[in-house]
């Protein structure tokens, strides 16, 4: 929410999920979602799609539990299903995966998107691999965990410049 996303949610828990997703759409007066990318398992998927309006696309990004068209019918025969394999896409295609990470960068730079927030933990401070492992346990973090291998022997201040010299023995 500090970096200006209003709905936020529950990816843990599919039954909050369900119901914070329906309380967004009842407060933006939708009868239901045009477009889920959705790299969920379980519930989430048929859950996800009850959420959809009719003619709703659910775009699945997840290589686990793939629905096969009579599946999908089960649950909604009035939505359209694709799957991507991201990693297939990116291969294919390196120069527009590089296009888009460099424009991801730049509208990182200016502002107009904001990075998920880190929670970082130090694996060289006493407790920084524990530490990190029971934030973690919590389930409460938003963004991204990271336990760090960077060591204090190896910092750098990136203002200068250093020659090493017969480093190779």
């Amino acid at each position: 929410r500090s970096i200006g996303i209003k709905y936020i949610t529950s990816s843990r828990d599919y039954t909050e999920f369900y119901h914070d997703s329906q309380r967004f759409l009842n407060e933006l007066n939708c009868s239901g979602f045009d477009v889920i990318l959705n790299c969920l398992i379980g519930d989430f998927i048929s859950l996800s799609m009850k959420l959809l309006k009719s003619g709703g696309k659910f775009i699945e990004l997840g290589k686990r539990e793939i629905l096969i068209e009579e599946d999908l019918c089960k649950i909604r025969d009035d939505i359209y299903y694709y799957t991507i394999a991201f990693d297939k896409v990116v291969e294919e295609n390196p120069n527009w995966f590089n296009n888009l990470c460099n424009k991801i960068a730049e509208d990182i730079e200016d502002g107009t998107i904001y990075p998920v927030p880190i929670s970082l933990f130090n694996m060289h401070d006493e407790n920084g691999i524990s530490d990190g492992f029971r934030y973690l346990q919590k389930a409460q973090h938003i963004g991204k965990v990271v336990i760090s291998n960077l060591s204090s022997v190896f910092s750098s201040d990136y203002k200068e410049t250093y020659v090493i010299t017969g480093g190779m023995g």
